[in-house]
This record gives C-alpha cells, sequence and structure tokens, in this order.
C-alpha cells in the first residue's frame, strides 16, 4: 500500500500536468490558425491582383456585387456556448478566427466571380487582325472605332466561352451577322461575331470552355475570323487586359 501512495499522483502534479497540455493544445491550435490565415491573406492577394489586371473593375467593388447577389436568409437561432465570431468575444483569439472566417468567404466569392468572368481566349489557333479601338475601316479605309478585336482562323474553327455565363442572344444583327451574347454575370458580358454557326440558344447555361459556335465570315466581313467583345456595365471594354489577366490566371495554375 505505501508503494502504491508513493506512485500515485500528488492532485496538485495532476493540475500541473492538465495546464501544460491545456498550454500545448493553445500553442497549436494558435499555430494553426497562424498558418490559415497566412495562407488566406496570400490567397486574397493574389486574387484581387487578377481582378485589377482588368483594368475595369476595383476587386471590392466586384465583392460587393457577389454579397448583393447572393441569396440567403433563415430564421435567427442563437447559439448556446462557444465562440461568437461577430464580433462579441473579445478574446484576441476570436478577433483573429473572425478576421480568418471573412477572408475565407471573400476568398471564395473571389474565385467564383473569377471564374465566370471572361478571362480565356475564345478561339485557340488564331491570328489578330485588328485589336481594340482606333483602325482603318476595311472596306472604306476611313478611321474609325473598333468595339472588339478580330481574331483571323479557317472556316469552322471551334469558338469557345471564355467563361461560364447564359446565353441572352443568338441571331443575325446587321453587320455581325450571326451573333451571340453572353451574361457572365456581376455586369460581365461577351460577344462573338462574324459566326458561321452558332451551337447554343437564347437562355442556354454555359459552362466555362463549352463551345459555342464556328468561326464564320457572315456579316460585314472580309474573310473567315471572330469578332470578340467584352462588357462591362453596359460598356464596351478592351478585351486584351481580360486575356492577359487569365494568362496569368492558368500559368499559375499550370
Amino acid at each position: 500500500m505505501a508503494e502504491l501512495a508513493g506512485r500515485a499522483e500528488r492532485p496538485n502534479e495532476v493540475v500541473a500536468r492538465i495546464d501544460a497540455r491545456l498550454v500545448q493544445l493553445d500553442h497549436a491550435q494558435q499555430g494553426l490558425i497562424n498558418h490559415v490565415e497566412e495562407l488566406t491573406d496570400r490567397r486574397l492577394r493574389e486574387l484581387k491582383s487578377i481582378v485589377r489586371m482588368t483594368k475595369v473593375v476595383n476587386p471590392d467593388d466586384l465583392l460587393k456585387r457577389s454579397a448583393n447577389s447572393s441569396a440567403q436568409g433563415g430564421p435567427f437561432i442563437e447559439m448556446a456556448g462557444g465562440l461568437d465570431l461577430a464580433g462579441g468575444d473579445d478574446s484576441a483569439f476570436a478577433k483573429q478566427l473572425y478576421r480568418v472566417s471573412q477572408n475565407l468567404k471573400k476568398v471564395a466569392d473571389l474565385e467564383e466571380s473569377i471564374a465566370r468572368m471572361p478571362l480565356s481566349e475564345p478561339l485557340v489557333h488564331y491570328r489578330k487582325t485588328s485589336s481594340y479601338g482606333s483602325r482603318r475601316d476595311p472596306f472604306n479605309g476611313r478611321m474609325a472605332f473598333h468595339s472588339g478585336e478580330d481574331f483571323a482562323a479557317p472556316h469552322g474553327t471551334k469558338v469557345y466561352s471564355p467563361g461560364a455565363g447564359k446565353v441572352t442572344y443568338a441571331g443575325w444583327r446587321g453587320g455581325y451577322g450571326r451573333v451571340i451574347e453572353i451574361d457572365h454575370g456581376n455586369g460581365f458580358k461577351t460577344r462573338y461575331g462574324h459566326l458561321g454557326t452558332m451551337n447554343v440558344k437564347v437562355g442556354q447555361e454555359i459552362a466555362f470552355r463549352d463551345v459555342i459556335g464556328k468561326v464564320g465570315s457572315s456579316g460585314r466581313s472580309s474573310g473567315p475570323h471572330l469578332h470578340y467583345e467584352v462588357w462591362f456595365d453596359g460598356i464596351v471594354r478592351n478585351p486584351s487586359k481580360f486575356i492577359e489577366a487569365g494568362q496569368y490566371v492558368f500559368a499559375k495554375q499550370g
């Protein structure tokens, strides 16, 4: 009995051992959240830089658009116990955890928005024959504004959607000939003119890199090519800025 009593831990030793273990767990927990915060902040900075490359929208404004377009609801049921991530818990750990959770939401929203933005090229193989901006009209030689970019390619070359979206127009429209328009959400739209054939219809949901049509020379066209436009908030923009941003994205992914 005396031997057993000698091996038994005293109450204060048990408490000290538990306290030491709790300190270890606290350090491990803090180290984990620090690591997650570092990775999240780095990813958020990277995504914001991609959006800035387009030269048309501020990433914080894009986040507001994403927040306004989200559909959520339901009754409020207060949680019993635990951390109050909305800021009611004044501990440094709770504040850090709330900050990380907010940034994780921003990362998810930006990734979803960027996935729908027209960042990839609509053709795989092509030759650019006209840039966005002023140029001499190919028919009358007079200076005029060119609202997109012209990509020359053989008849029947596949045209791909550069981002997910919904078809809002597919038909004949004056000088554009056979034309398709896609709404990518958050104010972004794309237009594809002079098509030979169209593979989609109005209202159809389009995924990234879906084949939407084929190159032709319909409408006011001097030869087989794709006339490609990018719009944001009702104003036509330079497609090259989006393609350049996309090249950065896909290079990082590769």
